[in-house]
């Protein structure tokens, strides 16, 4: 669901070298709080106590970024990651909020990976842990 004011982000990632796109990256921009509440999944964001008094607005949030399985291994997420980040910033973002989500069976540490690349922990949610990346602490 979309809501007035914000902000959908979605690309996909072309490979010169192959003849199919490698993945997809997908986001929105969110500006006000109240739209939160769907990706609470419905629960208020209140329920959150220890992300509610963290979140500046308007704020990124990632949703997914998938790689092709044939593509794997060829580090094609840390450049959609990082052009993520910039259109985030580039539309006022302070902070990106995302969900790693560990019941997806991912073949590598998510959350390790995410903190490489300047995100924090910041509390468990119902599929594992949020995520917070913030400009001014990150690179």
């Amino acid at each position: 669901m979309m809501y007035e004011g914000s902000k959908r982000i979605d690309f996909r990632i072309p490979n010169k070298a192959r003849s199919h796109l490698v993945g997809r990256v997908v986001g929105i921009i969110c500006s006000q709080r109240q739209h939160l509440q769907d990706w609470f999944e419905g629960d208020s964001i209140d329920n959150y106590h220890h992300l509610s008094d963290t979140l500046a607005l308007p704020i990124g949030i990632l949703f997914k970024i998938e790689i092709a399985n044939d593509c794997r291994g060829e580090k094609l997420a840390t450049p959609a990651l990082e052009h993520f980040l910039k259109l985030c910033k580039e539309d006022g973002c302070s902070q990106v909020l995302l969900n790693a989500d560990v019941t997806l069976g991912c073949p590598f540490d998510l959350v390790a990976w995410y903190e490489r690349h300047g995100f924090r922990k910041i509390g468990p949610s119902n599929l594992g842990t949020f995520m917070l990346y913030a400009y001014d602490e990150g690179q």
